[in-house]
């Protein structure tokens, strides 16, 4: 084989290569992207007592699921609380809330 068709044969592999170490860096940008959103949003949690029904909402802890245990209740102070919900409020665009106010005005 002649050195010209190595040298074709290495640079269409060098070719492959970056194309996939590129597509691998674009995803990695997207997943932080994601996770920085994620991070902006505020998560909460409702914690509610099984013996006197109180309801307290407060901001999410890591690691935290629906169904456990957490805190005793501050109201009754007998049993611990459970995570009832978890969840973030998502902020409307402006044109949610421009749709919101014309759906509001042909109502009234």
């Amino acid at each position: 084989m002649d050195w010209t068709a190595y040298i074709i044969l290495y640079t269409i592999f060098l070719m492959f290569y970056l194309m996939i170490i590129l597509r691998r860096k674009k995803r990695l940008e997207q997943q932080r992207q994601k996770a920085s959103l994620m991070r902006e949003i505020p998560m909460i949690s409702r914690l509610k007592c099984p013996k006197c029904g109180n309801v307290v909402e407060r901001p999410f802890k890591h690691y935290e699921y629906v169904v456990q245990e957490v805190e005793k209740c501050p109201k009754c102070k007998k049993r611990k609380m459970v995570v009832e919900a978890i969840y973030h409020i998502m902020k409307k665009t402006p044109r949610q809330e421009a749709e919101e106010k014309i759906f509001e005005e042909r109502w009234k």
